[in-house]
């Protein structure tokens, strides 16, 4: 499956709006750079008709290790959420 990074992105940017590669790529680190830190102070991210990011807290669990048998504590983290909304949500995506 083939992998897009950031700077694909930024090159799919940069003629729509008539910047330069390293210009769309600060851009697009911009935009990122700011989800995160919104969802850091833990609320959430609406994109219309694409969805939505949110902090959740997920709690310790007790869990095994499948060779030994040993129970191992999984701490507690907080983790970012996805749910696609709108036309996303109902895409048929090719899954390889």
């Amino acid at each position: 499956m083939p992998v897009r990074t950031r700077s694909d992105v930024a090159k799919e940017v940069a003629p729509e709006f008539g910047l330069t590669l390293q210009d769309a790529d600060r851009f697009v680190l911009l935009v990122l750079e700011e989800i995160k830190g919104i969802l850091k102070s833990g609320d959430e991210v609406v994109f219309k008709g694409f969805g939505r990011f949110a902090p959740v807290r997920q709690e310790g669990r007790i869990r095994r290790n499948p060779q030994t048998g040993e129970r191992i504590i999984t701490p507690a983290k907080n983790i970012v959420k996805f749910k696609p909304y709108g036309d996303l949500a109902e895409l048929p995506l090719e899954v390889k």
